[in-house]
């Protein structure tokens, strides 16, 4: 008897894959790379952190074992960006986390 091996993988995003809305270029890429875990056999699980302007692609979620999604506001943008400028580290509005 042949015993298949399931990977799990645990996929953490700053946006939705594949998501619609207010989306930039790393959206598909991050789709495209969610769906080859999925392809090459992995179950995956999702947590997304993600502005509220922007919203799942049913799709792509429907790959998933399971899906979680953290909005942020742009006060919790703003408090990343402060966060950043008094530590001195490097300062790009997607660094919200």
């Amino acid at each position: 008897m042949v015993e298949l091996k399931m990977d799990k993988v645990l996929f953490i995003s700053a946006f939705h894959p594949g998501a619609r809305g207010s989306i930039g270029a790393g959206e598909a890429i991050c789709g495209d790379n969610l769906k080859k875990h999925v392809n090459n056999g992995s179950q995956v699980d999702v947590i997304v952190i993600s502005p509220v302007t922007q919203y799942e692609n049913p799709e792509i979620k429907a790959l998933c074992h399971s899906y979680e999604v953290i909005n942020v506001s742009k006060k919790d943008y703003l408090k990343g960006i402060l966060f950043n400028a008094k530590y001195k580290s490097f300062i790009a509005p997607w660094f919200f986390t």
